[in-house]
């Protein structure tokens, strides 16, 4: 039987792809597919059951947390099986699976590949706000460049989430000695009158459950 502190090394977080849009997710079929997905790993050594939710909550627009504890069953075979004594008498494994589940990022039949993302979305937009802060760090322009527009944008399923951006970017009337980047967003900066503009390509790489943002910047040119 594996002890508890395993159980956390191993099972510490599962990563589902749900195909389609974000949507309203009833936690405890979530539940279920993230011990289905852990059970089918151990080849259906532990037969671990639920037993109780202890928290739920929504990460980001791609994903939710939930933490939950488990029972092992001793006659295996799924919930279907557990009698109402196994339930008294099954220990009770004390430790909370985190499940993250990624909406919108997987294709059909193609997992890893390169989706198409509406250039619209708050996320997107919210995204092109860190590729500028990379692109202002690179750039030795005096002044902050601003989004201006996101011409496309695509996602990919990897160790979490890639996105590549194509997007126009210009120069602001906010000296980069006078306003930080962390404040720029809420700052009321303006384009100059006819300001630099660029045309940038930039991928990000997201892990939401890790808080982990990487910006690396593949191309770029004066327009």
């Amino acid at each position: 039987m594996l002890t508890l502190g395993c159980l956390v090394l191993l099972f510490s977080a599962v990563h589902l792809q749900i195909e389609g849009p974000p949507r309203s997710i009833d936690t405890k079929d979530l539940q279920r597919a993230a011990l289905a997905a852990i059970n089918a790993q151990t080849r259906n050594l532990l037969c671990l059951l639920p037993y109780k939710i202890l928290s739920a909550s929504k990460l980001n627009s791609t994903g939710y947390e939930v933490k939950f504890e488990v029972i092992q069953s001793e006659t295996g075979g799924g919930e279907a099986y557990l009698t109402r004594h196994e339930r008294k008498t099954s220990m009770k494994l004390l430790c909370a699976v985190v499940v993250i589940a990624l909406f919108g990022v997987a294709m059909s039949g193609m997992t890893g590949g390169w989706k198409k993302v509406d250039p619209e979305s708050d996320d997107v937009k919210e995204l092109s706000w860190s590729a500028v802060k990379k692109i202002n760090a690179e750039s030795n322009d005096l002044f902050h460049l601003v989004p201006v527009k996101v011409l496309s944008a695509e996602s990919q399923v990897v160790a979490g989430i890639n996105y590549k951006l194509e997007m126009e970017v210009a120069q602001s009337n906010c000296a980069k000695n006078q306003v930080s980047h962390e404040k720029l967003k809420a700052s009321p900066c303006e384009l100059k009158e006819d300001p630099r503009r660029h045309l940038y390509v930039v991928k990000i790489w997201v892990k939401p459950w890790e808080n982990f943002e990487q910006v690396t910047i593949e191309s770029s040119k004066q327009l």
